[in-house]
């Protein structure tokens, strides 16, 4: 009996999952973010890095981090700013501001 009745349990906490609309959700390809992340992935050259941190910009601040300017390789300027802070806890905060 105690078998059965695990059996009719089980059964019943299915239906709900088994009487889902798929229809009324979007699949990866009807998203335009999935169709640009897939497109995205099969680049050539995908392990070449296109961000690039440039050392030289190097500065202190005022909290005691550091702040870098970041480039994409297909820009001619910098235009990012990454700013790391490190905290007596072991935290390190990382910024990436425009």
């Amino acid at each position: 009996a105690t078998v059965l009745g695990l059996a009719a349990v089980v059964a019943a906490l299915l239906q709900p999952a088994l009487a889902v609309d798929r229809s009324k959700f979007r699949t990866c390809e009807q998203g335009s973010f999935c169709r640009r992340f897939k497109k995205w992935i099969q680049r050539p050259q995908r392990e070449e890095a296109l961000w690039s941190v440039l050392p030289e910009t190097q500065q202190g601040t005022p909290e005691g981090g550091w702040s870098f300017q970041v480039k994409h390789k297909s820009e001619a300027g910098a235009h990012l700013l990454l700013q790391l802070n490190t905290y007596s806890s072991g935290v390190v905060r990382f910024r990436l501001n425009e």
